[in-house]
């Protein structure tokens, strides 16, 4: 079972701050596969530039491949939590 979906979503409210909330485990396939492809097809679906789209993450590698496609990377770490991150992007 994975909990982002069914507790951190809700919890957070994410599902209304953001337009899509993709969880790896309900695609059935990784951020990271061909190259961050996940990302560019939520952009498309948005109708969305992937540089006028943000990623909340805890993995460097998934930060990275966003970055690469020309996204804005948040990557959560013990320090920069994801309230923090959320409170940080709501302010500006």
């Amino acid at each position: 079972m994975d909990s982002f979906s069914r507790f951190t979503v809700p919890t957070l409210r994410l599902d209304q701050h953001f337009d899509a909330v993709s969880n790896s485990f309900y695609e059935g396939r990784l951020k990271t596969d061909d190259g961050g492809a996940l990302f560019i097809k939520y952009a498309d679906r948005l109708g969305a530039c992937i540089e006028d789209c943000v990623l909340i993450d805890d993995s460097k590698e998934v930060c990275s491949i966003f970055s690469d496609l020309g996204g804005t990377p948040f990557q959560v770490t013990a320090e920069r939590t994801t309230d923090a991150i959320l409170d940080g992007l709501l302010r500006s």
